[in-house]
């Protein structure tokens, strides 16, 4: 089978290496097509070992792309054609609705290839929210497709139940199907299980940037609340993104409370935090799915996780930690305080459940999607 990527993301997130790579382990042909905006994004994330899968970066995006996104479609869809052949692939993955969606229409159009979309955090906060031109055209590249995949189930509930008008959500409902990202093996290779606290400093970390959609002071907050009731620490791990200055002057101030420590992609740096925690902390604003939540549920950490965004809807509520609401700074504090008051069961149900991400076990899944 060959399968033609659109990815717009690809030198972005190693997410989508991880996909491609482990599809290339089950003998399937691949060819990736990656638009980028700068010539650093060239080659990012390229799996050299993989003998059946071709990539295609193309230095091909504009700043004006952005405001003409018919025009960036145009551009995009000459670039491919003259890097290969669209009739000679069995069917196309487009990994956003829009900007990849709309490219896998136009060559369902003119070579009758089917395609699968991905509907992601951007296609439900950026494009629907402020691109309301373009909504005619995604209720068509849905329409078309032969299956739609989302991330969580919060995110299928949302574009199903608020977005959509009525008509095209009965239209495309029975090819909705939730498949989420996996996590590195690294973490499945170095699983860590725990059945109890073992201080009586209640241990709080959050790893990633520090942008306001990550909602950081909220967790300071929380971490204080908690603090006038038992003892805390709070780890915070990261940086970069909007609210970098906003977060350091917060957690300077909580010095006694906060510790920050700088961002790190050693995964063996990464490892040993997750260990010397209790619980990991993110009610982000908006999240498509969250890896590091698996990362850390991999180590045994139960997990705080906002409502109806990122990994809220995998499990029942208990399981692995609790939803919260991002915005209500003491219902963070009561969830973390519930967790503490029945961890053995969660650390246990945490590690248990980041079984189901690994990548081998997605691809599987892709695989039959692919074959349907």
């Amino acid at each position: 089978m060959t399968i033609l990527h659109i990815c717009s993301d690809y030198a972005k997130q190693s997410i989508y290496n991880n996909l491609v790579t482990s599809l290339g382990r089950q003998g399937h042909y691949q060819i990736v097509y990656v638009p980028v905006r700068t010539a650093y994004e060239v080659g990012l994330y390229q799996n050299s070992t993989l003998e059946n899968t071709v990539y295609h970066y193309a230095h091909i995006l504009k700043k004006y792309h952005r405001l003409l996104f018919h025009l960036k479609i145009r551009t995009v869809l000459k670039d491919l054609a003259s890097r290969t052949d669209p009739s000679a692939v069995d069917i196309v993955h487009a990994h956003f609705l829009f900007s990849d969606g709309a490219v896998a229409l136009r060559l369902k159009q003119q070579y009758g290839k089917p395609y699968i979309v991905a509907v992601r955090n951007t296609d439900i906060n950026i494009f629907f929210r402020y691109m309301k031109h373009l909504k005619g055209l995604a209720y068509k590249i849905l329409r078309e497709a032969k299956q739609i995949i989302f991330l969580s189930p919060s995110y299928q509930e949302k574009l199903l139940n608020d977005i959509l008008p009525s008509s095209v959500a009965r239209a495309i409902k029975n090819k909705c199907i939730v498949v989420p990202n996996g996590a590195d093996e690294f973490w499945f290779d170095h699983m860590h299980e725990r059945r109890e606290l073992t201080t009586d400093t209640l241990r709080l970390l959050y790893v990633g940037d520090f942008s306001v959609n990550k909602n950081i002071p909220s967790i300071i907050s929380a971490a204080k609340r908690l603090a006038t009731v038992r003892p805390v620490q709070l780890i915070i791990l990261g940086g970069g993104g909007n609210g970098d200055k906003t977060v350091k002057t917060a957690a300077i101030a909580e010095k006694a409370l906060v510790t920050l420590l700088p961002r790190t992609s050693d995964k063996n740096e990464l490892l040993e935090q997750y260990r010397k925690a209790d619980i990991f902390v993110m009610p982000s604003l908006f999240e498509t799915f969250g890896i590091v939540y698996i990362e850390a549920m991999s180590q045994g950490l139960p997990v705080i996780y906002t409502e109806s965004q990122g990994i809220d809807g995998y499990f029942p509520e208990g399981q692995i930690g609790y939803h919260v609401n991002p915005h209500n700074v003491q219902d963070i504090a009561d969830k973390i305080n519930a967790i503490a008051g029945n961890y053995a069961q969660m650390a246990a149900g945490a590690t248990q459940a980041a079984e189901k991400f690994r990548w081998c076990k997605i691809a599987d899944t892709y695989t039959r999607i692919y074959k349907s």
